[in-house]
């Protein structure tokens, strides 16, 4: 008995996403390839040492090989296959290498191609991208798995499928089919890497029952596997779903989640607020997984590496993020002390700005400003200067007021200004 158990305990250490642990923890980040064009191997081991001390355990390396809007196609490692612009500068090879050393595990990504976007593409050319994708596949496997047979743990479906893509039987056919050319390939080569797929959501095109219908019937006729993941995201950076309905929306999915195969059902928390590309305060993302935590068995994140590492964000993202890991609950901070000397200006080019000083020893990391009450911009710092400015460009005449704000969305008193007409009449006339 006692022996089982011993095996029962080592075998959950090596499921990916795991459910043994915390539904607190963030247990994967992407890492998308733009990011890493120039790191070298001690940058990457800083940001290995920043993840693990997040709690991750693997990265999820976007994509390898992308097509730009003009038919452009390149890859991030030194690619052979007709048509694709290899790499020398092998950023695939230099992140499984870097993975390895620092006890991580990679989940790697195929083909995209942008054309995916337009949505007006035909199911012959989407065939297509699955067939170059399983030459990709077939490339990486050659060039990588025998050297990082442990690293390299996965795959990762690039195409973002949302809620509107399949809405008649005839298109969630053509995703099935499309799944299934990459999906029967990738498990005859490399059946122990599962295959994760992360769509997205938007309740501007339809309901929650709707998109767990479609899902239904693609989870039950592609040819997935037993550790295979469906990782939605959970929308709310995006503004697609709000902190309101995301629960009902994943809710609705954990119920056509097939027994059989077992797909591991996973949430792809957003960590960014797209409206100004600026990084999700900690009590939204404590409000996300708090939601979707009875729905699902473990939380992935879009991303960590682009909006709380402190190589790139303001230190103190990363610093109270570790401590709700550790604590469980958010830090205590202080309320941000206001902005002071908050006034307008016209440059040369009749531009308006606003501009203000932050506080001294202030724990700020952002401003929030508002125009006639409406949020309109957020300005976050990325450094721990001592007496921070900040200006922020005016598109129209009206009162505005800015707020700072900490790590865990506190914000300060605003402070005000109105901003008059005659500035952009003069403007206006030029």
């Amino acid at each position: 008995m006692k022996i089982s158990i011993l095996v029962l305990f080592f075998f959950c250490l090596l499921l990916p996403f795991n459910t043994r642990a915390s539904k607190q923890l963030i247990e994967a980040t992407f890492i998308q390839p733009y990011l890493v064009e120039q790191w070298n191997d001690t940058r990457w081991k800083q940001e290995f040492k920043v993840l693990k001390s997040a709690g991750m355990e693997y990265v999820i390396f976007m994509h390898t090989v992308h097509t730009d809007q003009k038919g452009n196609t390149t890859a991030v490692y030194p690619s052979t296959i007709p048509g694709v612009l290899g790499n020398k500068n092998d950023l695939l090879e230099n992140c499984l290498r870097n993975a390895r050393r620092a006890g991580f595990k990679v989940f790697v990504g195929l083909n995209f191609n942008e054309a995916w976007w337009k949505v007006d593409f035909t199911p012959q050319w989407l065939m297509q991208q699955m067939e170059l994708g399983n030459k990709v596949a077939e490339e990486l496997i050659g060039r990588y798995k025998s050297r990082y047979k442990e690293t390299m743990c996965g795959w990762y479906w690039t195409w973002e499928v949302d809620n509107s893509y399949c809405k008649t039987p005839m298109y969630r056919e053509f995703l099935v089919k499309a799944l299934n050319i990459n999906l029967d390939y990738l498990h005859q080569q490399t059946n122990n890497m599962p295959f994760l797929l992360s769509p997205f959501m938007n309740s501007r095109n339809g309901t929650p029952i709707q998109c767990a219908e479609m899902w239904k019937y693609v989870l039950n006729n592609a040819h997935f596997q037993n550790g295979d993941i469906f990782a939605p995201q959970d929308c709310i950076g995006s503004g697609f779903l709000n902190l309101g309905e995301v629960a009902d929306w994943f809710s609705a999915l954990s119920v056509v989640i097939p027994k059989t195969p077992h797909i591991r059902f996973v949430a792809n928390v957003e960590m960014f607020d797209q409206r100004f590309w600026t990084s999700a305060t900690l009590d939204r993302i404590q409000r996300q997984i708090d939601l979707l935590t009875p729905y699902v068995s473990g939380f992935i994140c879009f991303s960590y590496s682009h909006y709380y590492s402190p190589w790139l964000c303001h230190p103190a993202f990363h610093k109270s993020y570790i401590y709700y890991v550790r604590k469980g609950h958010l830090p205590h901070l202080a309320t941000p002390l206001p902005v002071v000397g908050l006034t307008y200006m016209q440059d040369e080019k009749q531009d308006v700005f606003l501009s203000w000083r932050g506080r001294y020893k202030s724990q700020a990391v952002g401003y929030h400003i508002y125009k006639d009450g409406q949020l309109v911009g957020d300005v976050q710092r990325t450094t721990n200067e001592v007496e921070p400015f900040g200006m922020f460009t005016v598109k129209g005449p009206g009162t505005y007021e800015v707020a700072a704000y900490n790590v865990c969305g506190t914000e300060s008193g605003r402070d005000q200004v109105l901003v008059p007409d005659y500035l952009f009449e003069q403007r206006a006339c030029e």
